[in-house]
């Protein structure tokens, strides 16, 4: 993936990059691969630029940190993320999981939404076009698709 080369596409787009700060074992050479690769696109002129934000494991929209920047920017962009995939016919129920959780010690429940590893979104200016990992009905497009398609020059690397 750290393959940079005069093939790729050239996108007058943004790239987002997520990161999990608390990646599982064997991810964390992935993650650096994807910078890698974004740094070259971008340094070779195939995209305009990135952005890294980096987040945990999960949040809890309803958790002892909503009152904080760093929540509600990631609230936002989950749920940015999430119209624009209903928008366009994209899940993302694998790309945000949301699950109930069960407290014994409060005998309370509350909910997370699991984020990924590595999450990619695309934008032309501020409108998003494309986000990796989602499932459009019939197959996964992780962000290795994402990166396949700009080497393959297609029309658009989005979805």
């Amino acid at each position: 993936m750290t393959r940079h080369n005069e093939s790729y596409h050239t996108v007058r787009e943004g790239v987002e990059l997520f990161l999990r700060s608390q990646f599982d074992f064997g991810t964390e050479s992935q993650q650096r691969a994807v910078i890698e690769t974004l740094t070259g696109l971008e340094r070779d002129g195939h995209i305009d630029r990135f952005d890294v934000t980096v987040w945990g494991k999960e949040i809890s929209p309803d958790g002892p940190l909503r009152d904080t920047e760093f929540h509600a920017t990631v609230l936002d962009r989950v749920e940015r993320f999430e119209e624009w995939a209903e928008r366009n016919g994209i899940s993302t129920e694998f790309t945000f999981t949301r699950r109930q959780l069960d407290s014994t010690i409060t005998d309370g429940s509350y909910s997370v939404i699991n984020l990924p590893v590595i999450c990619v979104a695309v934008y032309d200016d501020d409108t998003l076009t494309g986000l990796y990992p989602c499932h459009d009905g019939d197959e996964l497009h992780t962000v290795r698709d994402f990166f396949e398609r700009l080497d393959a020059d297609v029309e658009s690397p989005v979805l």
